[in-house]
C-alpha cells in the first residue's frame, strides 16, 4: 500500500528538474548524466509518534522518488533520537557538506519538519541549496518557483512546525512541574543510591540499599579529605558501577556531593543549576523544591561539610599546589575563539616545580592554535600597568571612586550580614531558653534541639569570619587610596587583595594566538 496519499511530483516540479538536468549536461563534467541525484533524510525525536518512523520516512521518499523517472537515490541519510530545533546533528551535517560539495542535485524529505523543526533553520538551508542548484523535495510542501505566494507558504508552514514543536515542550514541562509539585519523582531514571518503587508507583523512588551505604562512604570520604579523583579510584577498585555501568569519574563524583536530593532536598527546574545555553522553551517555569518525594541518604550537616572539604581541595587539573592564586582567572581572553583563559600548573622539567599559566579551555582539544602564556610573565606584566596607573594622579583620582563604589557595596554587604548573624544568634538564645523549660524532655529530642543549636552556631561563627575578611579588604582599599605611592612587590605579595583589586579594575585582557599582543581593557 503507499504511503504517498494524493501527494505526486507535480507538472511544475517536472518542468524544473528536466531544466536541472539540461543545465547539468551542459557542463564538462557532468556530461553523462542521466537522473537527478537524490539524498534522502530521516529523523526521529524520541516524541515523535509511531507514524513518523525511520524505515516510514525512508519508504515514503522512496516512492516519491520512484513516481518521477528523473531522479535517482544516492544517498539515504537518518539518525534517531535528535531535535529538529538545532542543528549540531551528524547525519544533518552530512546533508550539508553534500550540498556544498554539489554531490546531490535533490534533497526527499518525508515532511519539512523532518528537516528542521526552527524557522529560521528551514530559511537558512532552503537559500544554501538554492545556491547550490539543489531543489529540496518536500512531502509536504511544493517550492519549486521562487514566487511571493510559494516562499510565504512555506514560511507559514516552517512557524506552524516550531510553534508545534514549542507548545509541545512547554506542555511536556507545565505537566512535569504539576506533578513534582504533586510529589512526583519526574527526573527520569533514578540517581545512584536510589530505584524504582517496587509496587511500580509511578513517579515514586526508594532507596537501594546497597548504592545507599555506598553514597554514606563518599560523603564521610569527602569530609576525611580524599580527593574526588582518589575517591573514584577506591570505588573503580572496588569493582563498583554507575547506574550506567561505567566507572566513577571525577565528574561523576563530583556530580553526587554536590546533588541535594541526598539529604532530601528534591529540586525540579532548577533556577540556579547552569542551563543550556539552546532552549526550545521561551516561557520561564517556576522552580519546584520538595523535601516529601525522595527518602534521604545522609542529613544536610554532612552535605554542607562534604561540599565544603571538595571546595577547599579543588585541584587546577594534576597540579600539586592547591595554594596558587591565579590574579587574572576570568579576565583573560583568547582573541581566536573569544573563551576566558583558565589558570593551570603542571610540574615543568626535571625542576620539579609547577609551572603556572593560563591557557585557551579549546587548545586542549585542539580547536584553538592560542598558545598557553606564562602566569608569571602576564601577571607582573599587567600589576606593572596597573601600578603605574595607581602612581598616576589622574588614574589615581579614578581608581579612588572606583574604590569608594566598591566600599558601599561591601558596607551593604555588612549590613546584610550582621543582620544575619543576629538571626542566628537569636535563634541560638531561643533554643537555650527550650532546653531549660525542657528538663524532662526524652533525650531524642534533647540530641535534635542540640544537633539544630549547633549548626546555628557554625553557621554564626561563619558569618563572623565573612565579615571579618570583607572588613579586612576594605582596609587594604583605605590603605591603597591613602598612600601616595605603591609597588609592584607589595600588590604581588598580597594576592588575594590584588585578585580582587585587578577584578575592579579590568574588564578584560585580550591575548592573541602567539602571546605577542595584549590588550588591557579597564572599566
Amino acid at each position: 500500500m503507499s504511503l504517498l496519499g494524493n501527494r505526486t511530483i507535480t507538472v511544475d516540479e517536472k518542468n524544473f528538474f528536466e531544466k536541472q538536468l539540461i543545465k547539468l549536461r551542459s557542463s564538462k563534467k557532468q556530461k553523462s548524466i542521466n537522473k537527478l541525484r537524490c539524498a534522502i533524510y530521516a529523523r526521529k525525536s524520541q516524541e515523535d509518534e509511531t507514524n513518523t518512523s525511520l524505515p516510514t520516512q525512508i519508504k515514503y521518499c522512496e516512492e516519491l522518488i520512484n513516481t518521477c523517472d528523473l531522479l535517482e537515490l544516492k544517498y539515504t541519510l537518518s539518525e534517531d533520537k535528535v531535535s529538529g530545533m538545532f542543528t549540531d546533528r551528524d547525519k544533518y551535517n552530512e546533508l550539508l557538506n553534500l550540498i556544498d560539495n554539489k554531490l546531490i542535485d535533490v534533497v526527499v524529505i518525508m515532511r519539512w519538519d523532518r528537516l528542521n523543526r526552527a524557522s529560521h533553520n528551514c530559511a537558512s538551508i532552503l537559500e544554501r541549496a538554492r545556491n547550490n542548484n539543489v531543489y529540496i523535495l518536500a512531502g509536504d510542501s511544493v517550492c519549486v518557483l521562487n514566487s511571493p505566494s510559494s516562499i510565504f507558504t512555506s514560511q507559514v508552514l516552517w512557524c506552524a512546525n516550531e510553534l508545534e514543536a514549542r507548545k509541545y515542550a512547554e506542555s511536556t514541562t507545565s505537566t512535569l512541574i504539576d506533578a513534582a509539585k504533586q510529589g512526583k519523582y519526574v527526573c527520569g531514571r533514578p540517581p545512584f543510591g536510589y530505584k524504582l518503587n517496587n509496587l511500580m508507583k509511578k513517579g515514586e523512588i526508594e532507596l537501594d540499599i546497597e548504592e545507599a551505604v555506598i553514597v554514606s562512604e563518599i560523603f564521610n570520604n569527602a569530609i576525611s579529605g580524599l580527593s574526588l579523583q582518589k575517591i573514584a579510584n577506591d570505588l573503580n577498585n572496588k569493582g563498583i558501577k554507575t547506574k550506567r555501568n561505567n566507572d566513577f569519574t571525577k565528574s561523576s563524583v563530583k556530580f553526587i556531593i554536590e546533588n541535594p536530593i541526598y539529604y532530601g532536598k528534591y529540586v525540579y527546574n532548577s533556577k540556579t543549576k547552569k542551563k543550556k545555553k539552546r532552549k526550545v522553551i521561551i516561557s520561564e517555569f517556576e522552580e519546584v523544591i520538595n523535601y516529601n518525594i525522595v527518602p534521604a541518604i545522609i542529613d544536610e550537616e554532612t552535605y554542607l561539610k562534604a561540599n565544603k572539604a571538595i571546595s577547599n581541595n579543588k585541584y587546577y587539573h594534576n597540579n600539586n599546589n592547591n595554594n596558587y592564586i591565579y590574579l587574572l582567572s576570568g579576565l583573560i581572553n583568547c582573541k581566536q575563539c573569544n573563551r576566558k583563559m583558565i589558570g593551570e600548573s603542571n610540574n615543568g622539567g626535571n625542576s620539579k616545580k609547577n609551572r603556572h599559566y593560563y591557557q585557551c579551555p579549546n587548545h586542549k582539544n585542539h580547536n584553538c592554535n592560542t598558545k598557553a602564556i606564562n602566569a608569571d610573565y602576564i601577571e607582573k606584566f599587567v600589576i606593572s600597568i596597573i601600578t603605574k596607573s595607581l602612581n598616576s594622579q589622574y588614574c589615581h583620582l579614578k581608581i579612588k571612586d572606583v574604590i569608594k563604589d566598591k566600599k558601599k557595596f561591601y558596607l551593604k554587604e555588612i549590613k546584610l550580614l550582621n543582620k544575619a548573624k543576629k538571626e542566628y544568634d537569636s535563634k541560638i538564645e531561643q533554643f537555650c531558653e527550650v532546653l531549660a523549660q525542657t528538663k524532662n524532655a526524652t533525650d531524642l529530642v534533647k540530641t535534635e534541639i542540640f544537633k539544630v543549636m549547633d549548626l546555628s552556631i557554625k553557621k554564626s561563627k561563619h558569618l563572623d569570619k565573612e565579615i571579618e575578611e570583607i572588613k579586612t579588604i576594605m582596609s587594604n582599599l583605605d590603605t591603597l587610596t591613602k598612600q601616595s605611592s605603591i609597588t609592584e612587590n607589595e600588590l604581588l605579595e598580597n594576592r588575594i587583595f590584588t585578585k580582587k583589586l585587578c577584578s575592579y579594575l579590568i574588564k578584560e585582557i585580550n591575548v592573541d594566538e602567539n602571546n605577542d599582543e595584549i590588550e588591557i581593557v579597564f572599566h
